[in-house]
């Protein structure tokens, strides 16, 4: 038969055995939560990156069609001053013919168009 010391020994060294393996249960399930949430965060992170990604090009596009509003606009304003420009020109040139070559010499006429429409 076994010695009494022999059982203890052996009662201490199965104790032990166990202590370790619950111990590294433990810290293995505490390594396993502490990597999901890592892995939790690092997605909250991507999601706040991708977010402020999302809002730099709203604004982006917003700063775009403003620019592309504000140039319409101008295009608009410059072809209304052409038009009366050109309005103001042919109510000289009708209201006085031969006044047309002095407000556009003839070889402006002749290089717009050939001179088909210079005043006679």
């Amino acid at each position: 038969m076994s010695s009494p010391i022999i059982e203890k020994v052996l009662l201490i060294a199965l104790g032990l055995l166990m202590l370790t393996g619950v111990g590294l249960a433990g810290y293995a399930a505490y390594e396993h939560n502490r990597v999901q949430v890592a892995q939790i965060q690092d997605l909250a992170r991507a999601a706040s990156r991708a977010e402020a990604n999302a809002a730099a090009a709203a604004s982006e596009a917003s700063a775009t069609r403003a620019a592309f509003s504000q140039q319409a606009s101008s295009i608009q304003a410059a072809q209304k001053v052409q038009a009366a420009a050109t309005s103001r020109l042919a109510s000289a040139v009708a209201a006085n013919p031969s006044a047309a070559a002095v407000i556009v010499p003839a070889d402006v006429w002749d290089s717009i168009d050939g001179g088909t429409d210079a005043p006679k």
